[in-house]
């Protein structure tokens, strides 16, 4: 199921834990789309998420863990001015390689 709000994760206080519903909802402040599975079925039908995700999900559910969760993060917006690149930080530091 796609969580859409907190009262959601509420009601799964008992599958997943406080900890994990805490983390649940920082992350939808965040606008972190986020979806708990209990079934193979379910997975299974969701439309959004790709192959991987509801593999991951799929081989979760049957190692015999009770739920399977997915996390996904917005897509992130390139700042003004900033270039980006695996060489260097944010602030144009040399990451790694000398």
């Amino acid at each position: 199921m796609k969580i859409r709000s907190a009262v959601q994760l509420d009601g799964l206080l008992a599958l997943i834990g406080e900890q994990n519903v805490a983390g649940c909802k920082k992350a939808l402040k965040d606008r972190v789309r986020i979806w708990v599975f209990r079934k193979e079925a379910e997975v299974n039908s969701e439309r959004e998420l790709t192959a991987e995700e509801k593999e991951f999900c799929v081989r979760r559910l049957a190692s015999g863990e009770q739920w399977a969760g997915i996390f996904r993060r917005p897509e992130s917006t390139p700042e003004p001015g900033v270039t980006y690149s695996s060489d260097h930080d944010v602030h144009g530091n040399r990451i790694g390689r000398r």
